[in-house]
């Protein structure tokens, strides 16, 4: 049997901001758990209004 030891890195958030991953563009609602290939340094918080911003451009690309 082998054991290993497991590192959950999540982010949350400041209050009224979400994140947003600064490679791919992906915005996020609330807190994450990144995957081992990701860094806190690959996201940074952005305002309600950018969020909302770049929800509708993703709609608006699918229509």
């Amino acid at each position: 049997m082998t054991t290993s030891k497991v590192t959950v890195v999540k982010l949350v958030p400041s209050e009224n901001k979400h994140l947003k991953n600064i490679s791919t563009g992906e915005v996020y609602e609330g807190e994450i758990y990144l995957a081992k290939s990701l860094s806190a340094s690959d996201f940074i918080e952005i305002s309600e209004e950018e969020y909302q911003r770049i929800k509708a451009e993703v709609v608006n690309d699918y229509e």
